[in-house]
């Protein structure tokens, strides 16, 4: 979702409604959704795979001056 630091942890009324109307249209749809932020790289693995190509990378820039993951 764009700009989620907008919704997330927010409390909203009908007084006080969602800065993005599609966000707040299929709210109003099903009352009962509970929305919640994309989490799918905060597992063991990933997070430890993240870590792991980030000391990859930083070893290869001290031995080299380049990495293999460059952006």
């Amino acid at each position: 979702m764009p700009n989620e630091q907008d919704v997330f942890f927010k409390k909203f009324t009908k007084r006080n409604p969602l800065p993005d109307q599609s966000v707040e249209a299929l709210l109003d749809l099903f009352p009962r959704v509970l929305v919640t932020p994309h989490v799918g790289s905060n597992t063991d693995e990933a997070l430890s795979n993240m870590i792991e190509t980030s000391y990859d990378n930083f070893y290869q820039v001290l031995e080299t001056g380049q990495y293999d993951n460059l952006i």
